[in-house]
């Protein structure tokens, strides 16, 4: 993996009428970013949302895609990961907007992951009596 320091991750932050939550996310995303070890950057993917989100990011320079209708959480987090991977970045991490993932928890997670050079994983997860197993992409 590159030198802590210039690993490049993104924050995938896909949001439905967090209106009342996106500014406060966003500001302990902002404040973990001063002291974190690689370079952080965070996209807010706006899931058509009906309340005042899409307003609330673009007054307060919140880095933000606005999806035109809302695709649910499958759509808006993959809007994200094409985001991450036309920008270059070396990972990419899924990170809530209401509130309930704390961005010091990322000093931990990074570094478990692969490397940003290593082929893509697949994690599979059986059903109810089964097994989990990981596997080389093909």
């Amino acid at each position: 993996m590159r030198e802590a320091e210039k690993v490049r991750v993104l924050l995938i932050i896909p949001a439905y009428n967090e209106e009342a939550n996106i500014q406060r996310v966003i500001g302990r995303v902002r404040e973990y970013r001063k002291t974190c070890p690689y370079q952080l950057d965070y996209v807010v993917i706006n899931d058509g949302s009906t309340d005042s989100t899409a307003r609330i990011c673009r007054e307060n320079g919140i880095h933000h895609i606005s999806l035109l209708q809302n695709l649910g959480i499958g759509g808006a987090v993959q809007t994200g990961y094409l985001y991450a991977q036309r920008e270059g970045y070396d990972i990419a991490v899924q990170f809530d907007g209401d509130g309930q993932h704390d961005p010091a928890y990322l000093r931990a997670l990074v570094p478990c992951l692969p490397r940003p050079d290593a082929p893509p994983l697949l994690h599979e997860m059986a059903g109810a009596g089964g097994t989990a197993r990981d596997a080389e992409a093909e």
